[in-house]
This record gives C-alpha cells, sequence and structure tokens, in this order.
C-alpha cells in the first residue's frame, strides 16, 4: 500500500527536527512505519483515518530515534543535553508512545512487548596452549 502521509506533515509534528533532513529522507521512514503498520495492525474494523495518525507518528519515532531531541544547551563552556532514554522500542521516544495510544487495537503495543530468544553455543572453540587452560577452569 502506498504512504498515507508525506514528509511535510511529519515535521509539522517534529517541531525540533533537524533541517538537514530532506523530505526524501523523512520518506523512507514513512515508507518502514508503513511497512511495519501493514504488517502489524491487521484488525479489519481499523479506519484510514487511525491507520494515518499511526503511520503519522510511528515515521516521526523512526526519525527521533535517529535524531535525539535536544535538551538543554549552554554556550558558556559550550555543554549540549540530548534526551536520552526514556524507555525501549517505542517507548524511546514520545512520538512511538503516542502511536501506540493511537493505534486502539494494541497490535503496535503487543509488538513492541514481544522478545526474540538469543542464544549463544560454541560450535568450534579455538584451543591452543595459551587459551586452553582458561576455558576449562
Amino acid at each position: 500500500m502506498s504512504n498515507r502521509v508525506a514528509a511535510t506533515q511529519v515535521r509539522s509534528i517534529m517541531i525540533d527536527i533537524d533541517a538537514s533532513y530532506s523530505d526524501s529522507d523523512i520518506d523512507v521512514f514513512i515508507t518502514t512505519a508503513n511497512k511495519i503498520i501493514e504488517d502489524v495492525i491487521t484488525h479489519s474494523s481499523v479506519t484510514e483515518a487511525t491507520l494515518t495518525q499511526v503511520e503519522l507518528w510511528l515515521s516521526a519515532h523512526l526519525v527521533a530515534v535517529t535524531d535525539p531531541r535536544l535538551m538543554e544547551e549552554s554556550i558558556g563552556d559550550a555543554k549540549d543535553k540530548y534526551q536520552s532514554k526514556i524507555g525501549f522500542g517505542l517507548d524511546l521516544s514520545h512520538y512511538g508512545q503516542v502511536a501506540k495510544m493511537v493505534d486502539w487495537t494494541g497490535s503496535l503495543a503487543l509488538k513492541d512487548q514481544s522478545k526474540i530468544p538469543a542464544r549463544m553455543e560454541i560450535l568450534n572453540p579455538v584451543l591452543d596452549d595459551d587459551n586452553a587452560e582458561d576455558l576449562f577452569q
């Protein structure tokens, strides 16, 4: 499906977006948000208006996580302070939090909570005289 929102709409909710982002840069995030929405929000009674709002806020979230928000700036002794982690996944930005709220199906929130289990195996350890004793102690 084609994107529901335009770069200008994303800019309109992101007051402090870096001016160096071109519309085509933002379009990449919009396309990604659109793909996520198409894959995750499958409830048949979700309106296009709701999907458009989710896409808008999710697009802004994707931009925001690559361009953290400046929270504090000083001139004397040149001090900057950027918004740091306020959560994980969609909770990492205020825009992602709004995207979850707008999605009344809860699909984004559920997907955001899913965890992929990690597993590590040593398939073929390399042993030599220098490290063999360390591995088995």
